[in-house]
């Protein structure tokens, strides 16, 4: 099964950084960024109910071995994606924004102890 536009788009943006979609592979080494995309979200403004617009949303969970390897790999995100338009084919995209960010911190539920940080991200798509 393919991937939905708006992730494929935010993958590509995120280039050779190692990441995954929804979940890691059991023993994955990190650092790393697990995307987690949620369904795109349809808005009607004309009476008629034609599509205007679409809301993209998808958070980034980051895992490192320490907490600056942690928030080194969730700058490399932010300068990847912030402010970036995606390129989705018969779609014009807004630019992506940050809505959230959660500290860098451990994940004692996991051996060995990771560190992880989260980030919320939003862009708008409508038809070209």
């Amino acid at each position: 099964m393919s991937q939905q536009p708006h992730v494929a788009a935010f993958l590509t943006l995120l280039g050779d950084l190692n990441k995954y979609v929804t979940t890691s592979p059991n023993n994955t080494p990190p650092p790393y960024v697990v995307v987690h995309p949620s369904m795109p979200w349809k808005h009607d403004e004309a009476l008629c109910g034609a599509r205007s617009f679409v809301d993209n949303e998808i958070q980034t969970t980051c895992v490192g071995l320490t907490t600056e390897q942690t928030q080194f790999y969730a700058a490399l995100v932010r300068d990847r994606v912030e402010g970036e338009r995606p390129l989705i084919a018969g779609q014009r995209t807004g630019f992506i924004r940050n809505e959230y960010s959660q500290p860098a911190r451990p994940d004692r539920d996991v051996s060995p102890v990771v560190v992880y940080a989260v980030d919320g991200w939003s862009f708008t798509s409508s038809p070209a």
